[in-house]
């Protein structure tokens, strides 16, 4: 009942543990074998008969989720997610009328996303089968009823969900004990390495291991018992933040660190609170954890942990206690902020976002006392400058708070303050722009032919979201070999496809210098309410004044935006060039796993691309 189609592109794959965990899925899950899914992995690959289907299964998920461009691999996790929406998530008409129906369906899928997020996400090291246990495990219970000591169990009618309650809430120290047991049982150790907290009783240690040593090992009662044993840092705990940074460097011995996590008999709710995962994390990056002094005056309670990776010197995460998606407590904010400053003054990301969470700390204040809000407030709260970010794991909760507001509150008001101007430089709307006239400095409402012609002029198709950015970038100049090379030069990762359309003669060069004006919008802008094709874009955009780009502008633009914000990325509206497969192709400029690429996109002209899918296009000259 609970296998689900394409559940493959679910997961991020590492190392596995080859025979003994394809043993666990075999004997755990007997029908697999069977399935249509292992059936269709098995009918795409190349494999002999006497070769494992279920081995077939897990390499084929190896393959789709290591792919190299982020966001083919994103657009699959959304798929994933619309096909588990379908089959887990209740539907509006099977909702009892004592609920509410939109309560209810929010709730179910923001706590589904959460472990689909994490699970095909870089932080989940963990082996494949372990994820397919564990996701298969979580879509068949619900919230956990900590009086019980028990999860509720989805109902089905049909095919159908009849289940109100949410997906269980995601620990990630949970499941890093759980799934860390898991793995050393499978690879033959001692179950009695598994570390634990000093203050867990030996009768609440065996009670695990009676859980462990099961023939059928049951997720839900596993980390049930898990997370019946986290202790979360108390209040007055959380206010105390003198203490001391304790380093933890790349190859050290995992279990040092586990122990001094646990030492305190508080929860820091951290994944490396599990062997297993500690040793993934050190193999690569040094870690450095704050402890704060507990109620003997002692260093040992986890409040923030950075990880730096060995290779680049940068750090790439900053987690605290605060909640589930580890975002930093309150009173330990300015700590960290020092340390960023005096350690740490290149970090101009990691900087900026522990910023944003000091402003969510202050908007969140005023906005409860209904205190006064300045420009600076608004701007903020607008999301004028740049996106608000946060430290932890996908939004902070604040942040959801804040734009809650922000749509509660009128835009033809604040607009003036937050763009600094008067109220008759803000056209809402075509009709209002020919009213106006020249003293219009910005344009709210759909686009139409000729706005771009208009000089001075910040567009927006909504406010403050839908902000056109225009730049300007100088092409020309140089061949396309001292074009690579330079890319090269700079660090940039430049994917096969990628270097195979710099090189094709359809790819020129001007041989003169010259700046080329640029405007960046998404689909959606571009008046489409769903998916377009490459054509249809193309067209519509010609409609509104636009070009197509000359080729080069994408590794020009690559070169030029090399502070591009991780995870942004945009695609180039150009004429498509053949790659070695003899596909169409584009160019892509984006900022993810590895750095800074210039990678590839298929673009048929009958290839769809989302409402928010952003390009690139010219200005007409």
């Amino acid at each position: 009942m609970f296998i689900v189609k394409k559940i493959s592109t679910m997961l991020k794959s590492v190392d596995m543990d080859k025979p003994k965990g394809i043993d666990f899925l075999r004997r755990i899950y007997p029908t697999l074998s069977t399935s249509s899914e292992v059936k269709q992995a098995f009918g795409r690959s190349k494999a002999g008969i006497n070769e494992d289907p279920i081995q077939i299964y897990l390499d084929r998920i190896k393959e789709i989720t290591n792919r190299e461009d982020p966001n083919k691999r994103q657009r699959g996790v959304e798929a994933i997610k619309k096909v588990l929406y379908g089959q887990f998530i209740i539907a509006s008409e099977n909702v009892p009328s004592s609920y509410s129906t939109d309560t209810v369906i929010k709730g179910q899928k923001q706590t589904l996303d959460t472990w689909v997020d994490y699970l095909t996400g870089d932080d989940a090291k963990y082996p494949d089968w372990l994820k397919y246990w564990t996701i298969r495990s979580v879509l068949s219970i619900g919230k956990y009823d900590k009086e019980r000591h028990m999860f509720a169990e989805r109902n089905f009618k049909e095919g159908k969900s009849r289940t109100v309650s949410p997906f269980p809430e995601l620990n990630r120290e949970a499941l890093s004990l759980v799934v860390d047991a898991m793995e050393k049982k499978y690879a033959g150790r001692n179950k009695y390495e598994i570390e634990f907290r000093n203050d867990i009783l030996q009768e609440d240690r065996q009670i695990f291991f009676a859980l462990l040593d099961q023939p059928k090992e049951n997720f839900a009662r596993l980390y049930g018992w898990a997370i019946d044993h986290i202790v979360m840092v108390p209040e007055e705990l959380r206010k105390i933040t003198d203490g001391d940074w304790k380093s933890y460097e790349q190859g050290m011995e995992p279990k040092d660190l586990v122990r001094d996590l646990l030492k305190s008999g508080y929860s820091s709710g951290w994944c490396i609170a599990g062997e297993s995962y500690a040793k993934s994390y050190l193999a690569n990056n040094n870690l450095y954890v704050y402890y704060s002094k507990n109620e003997r005056g002692e260093n040992v309670i986890p409040r923030v942990v950075m990880v730096q990776n060995k290779q680049s010197g940068h750090l790439s995460e900053v987690r605290g206690i605060a909640d589930s998606h580890e975002n930093l407590d309150p009173y330990i904010t300015n700590k960290v902020m020092e340390t960023l400053r005096k350690d740490y003054p290149n970090e101009g990301d990691i900087q900026q976002r522990l910023k944003d969470v000091q402003m969510l700390m202050i908007m969140e204040r005023k906005i409860k006392n209904k205190l006064p809000l300045t420009r600076e407030d608004l701007v903020f709260i607008y999301e004028i400058d740049h996106k608000i970010k946060g430290l932890g794991y996908g939004d902070d909760p604040r942040t959801n708070e804040i734009r809650a507001f922000r749509a509660s509150r009128d835009p033809k008001v604040d607009a003036p303050l937050v763009l600094g101007c008067d109220e008759n430089q803000i056209a809402w709307g075509k009709d209002e722009l020919r009213q106006k006239g020249e003293k219009v400095k910005f344009y709210i409402g759909s686009l139409f032919a000729g706005i771009f012609e208009r000089q001075n002029l910040e567009i927006y198709t909504s406010f403050p979201e839908g902000k056109i950015k225009q730049d300007k970038v100088m092409i020309g100049g140089e061949n396309k070999d001292q074009l690579l090379k330079k890319l090269e030069q700079a660090g940039i990762q430049i994917s096969s496809y990628a270097k195979d359309m710099l090189k094709n003669k359809d790819f020129t060069t001007e041989r003169k210098q010259t700046e080329t004006g640029i405007v960046r919008l998404k689909v959606g802008d571009l008046g489409f309410q769903g998916s377009a094709t490459t054509d249809q874009v193309y067209a519509k955009a010609k409609e509104l004044g636009l070009d197509l780009c000359p080729a080069e502008i994408g590794p020009h633009l690559r070169l030029k935006y090399q502070d591009q914000p991780y995870g942004d990325y945009f695609y180039i509206g150009m004429p498509q060039i053949s790659g070695s497969d003899g596909d169409l192709d584009v160019f892509r400029v984006s900022h993810g796993g590895g750095g800074l690429w210039l990678d590839d996109s298929w673009a048929i002209p009958a290839n769809e691309w989302s409402p928010g899918i952003e390009f690139v296009f010219s200005l007409c000259k």
